[in-house]
């Protein structure tokens, strides 16, 4: 956790929950000479005088060493479905979570998975994914079991709507957790690929995605490089991952 601290680690359900620095409410840092800090504290409103403990928050190490972290913690909420999404057009996948946005529903997670990357999941567990589309977009929702009920059922019409050519929507929590197999596999699905792989994080607007993929596309022709991409679309991170041989 104190690494997390250090680098404010977000991950696929920062969208809605946030950074883990919306979490921190006090730390125990030393610095440089063994002097010992003790920052913010245990109560929801503390904003008087400077905020040092959001200076330490992703500082990186580069401050001093946290030791001890006071947290949030917000209830688990009791239901979490899913669809995943096949699109012929990645731009369309990329506009899709505009259009499930601005329709009021926050996703817990949205997941993009390219051309190269469905390939290489399919070639390693043969889930039956469609790999002649340009992206797979997985979206999550969570709540009270009420509401992710019609969310997800908003979510598979607008994903249609969008230009998916196909909708996997789940009914029930095995339902859900089978369509995310393919994503907790992509690791050493890729991994199969060469011998060594080079993951980079990059965060850009939504909207400027499609831009994205195509330029490292250019990057990867021009260095005769293998990139594949994946990521965390609702916040516009993707994983570019070079594939090499050292």
């Amino acid at each position: 956790i104190g690494g997390n601290v250090a680098t404010n680690a977000g991950g696929p359900r920062c969208l809605k929950y946030g950074v883990t620095g919306d979490y921190v409410l006090g730390l125990e840092v030393v610095v440089p000479g063994g002097h010992v800090l003790r920052l913010g504290g245990r109560t929801i409103k503390n904003v008087s005088g400077y905020d040092l403990m959001g200076l330490f928050i992703g500082s990186e190490g580069t401050l001093g060493v946290v030791t001890e972290i006071t947290v949030r913690l917000v209830p688990k909420p009791a239901a979490q479905m899913t669809a995943l999404a096949a699109f012929p057009r990645l731009a369309d996948a990329c506009q899709a979570v505009g259009n499930i946005l601005q329709a009021g529903v926050v996703p817990l997670v949205t997941e993009l998975m390219d051309h190269a990357t469905i390939r290489a999941v399919e070639d390693f567990k043969h889930l039956g994914l469609p790999t002649d589309v340009e992206a797979l977009l997985l979206v999550a929702v969570d709540g009270d079991a009420d509401t992710v009920a019609r969310e997800i059922a908003e979510v598979a019409a607008i994903l249609q709507q969008s230009g998916a050519r196909e909708v996997r929507q789940a009914h029930s929590a095995q339902e859900s957790e089978a369509l995310w197999e393919g994503r907790r596999n992509l690791s050493p699905a890729i991994q199969r690929l060469a011998r060594n792989k080079l993951g980079e994080d990059i965060t850009v607007p939504r909207s400027r995605i499609p831009e994205m993929v195509a330029r490292l596309g250019d990057i990867s022709r021009a260095n005769d490089l293998p990139i594949i991409v994946y990521g965390h679309i609702g916040d516009g991170n993707l994983h570019p991952t070079i594939l090499c041989d050292r």
